[in-house]
């Protein structure tokens, strides 16, 4: 059985999570940086559950003491606060994922869920709902030999796990990660296709999607419109099949 340690500063936190987690992992938790930095040698966790804002030794300064002693772990980290500055640490830290409190608990399980799901060698997500937006990229006119479309799908992927994130701050820089570049670069790619797929698309297809004016135009919508819309109607096709809170985890 894989093991998760929760390392949080709200014994409330780590008490619901541990209830959800019971039976699938072996657990333990702590509150406190020194404390979790003690217990991580002891334990050797397969994932790592890491609040930024402990007591005593914080996240980051705890992520940058395990990188230095060549410490290898996947990370989902949790914070209230989020600023450039957190974002470079976590990037450099190669953390696999990042919630913002406070976060769904039930998000948050199959985030985990889904991260440790990767370390047994098992599938990254639902198949279906991955075929599903590639499908819809087709039909509205990507290319899908074009970068800023690879980039789309993983961003309407990680969007659907939590519709709360930031995409400047959390989304963009996350599938920069996975892709191997800059949150700059994503958000200038997947404006650009965008804007391709609108111009040479069907727009009666896109109607199906994006309202029209009073022109009956359709206005080329914004990156976190488009990401925001094409993921509401996978969960449209969801509730419809009966599948319905189905997300897909990217591996990171």
């Amino acid at each position: 059985m894989l093991k998760v340690m929760i390392a949080d500063s709200s014994e409330d936190f780590c008490r619901t999570l541990s209830e959800k987690l019971q039976g699938m992992y072996r657990l333990c938790a702590c509150h406190e940086g020194t404390q979790a930095e003690a217990m991580l040698s002891g334990f050797q966790p397969d994932l790592l559950v890491l609040d930024l804002m402990m007591p005593g030794l914080d996240g980051i300064c705890l992520l940058q003491k395990l990188w230095e002693q060549g410490y290898r772990i996947p990370v989902l980290v949790t914070t209230r606060y989020v600023n450039d500055y957190i974002i470079r640490a976590i990037e450099r830290f190669q953390v696999g994922y990042m919630m913002v409190k406070p976060c769904d608990m039930k998000s948050l399980v199959m985030r985990i869920t889904d991260m440790t799901r990767c370390l047994c060698g098992g599938d990254s997500g639902e198949p279906d709902a991955a075929e599903e937006v590639k499908d819809i990229l087709r039909r509205l006119g990507f290319a899908a030999h074009h970068g800023g479309c690879g980039c789309l799908e993983k961003a309407i992927m990680l969007y659907r796990q939590d519709p709360a994130q930031q995409m400047t701050k959390m989304l963009y820089p996350t599938v920069g990660r996975l892709c191997g570049s800059s949150a700059e670069q994503v958000e200038r790619s997947m404006r650009t296709a965008i804007t391709a797929a609108w111009k040479r698309g069907d727009h009666t297809l896109w109607s199906r999607y994006f309202p029209m004016d009073s022109q009956g135009k359709i206005r080329k919508p914004t990156n976190s419109a488009f990401i925001a819309r094409i993921a509401q109607e996978l969960d449209r096709i969801d509730a419809v099949s009966g599948t319905a809170g189905s997300c897909v985890a990217v591996a990171m």
